[in-house]
């Protein structure tokens, strides 16, 4: 299985001005800088579990 994650506020909140250059692609992304909004990281780790199984 493969998750694709974008940054068009689908699990992370890059809704501010601040992100408009990282989803541009016209800076570098780092990942440490965004926030995501509640329960996407259970999300995403819950995927990867099922994946396994």
């Amino acid at each position: 299985m493969i998750i694709l994650i974008d940054l068009g506020g689908t699990l992370t909140n890059t809704d501010h001005p601040q992100f408009k250059r990282m989803k541009d692609s016209l800076d570098e992304i780092i990942l440490s800088t965004i926030p995501v909004f509640e329960g996407a990281i259970e999300f995403v780790n819950n995927q990867k579990v099922l994946t396994i199984k």
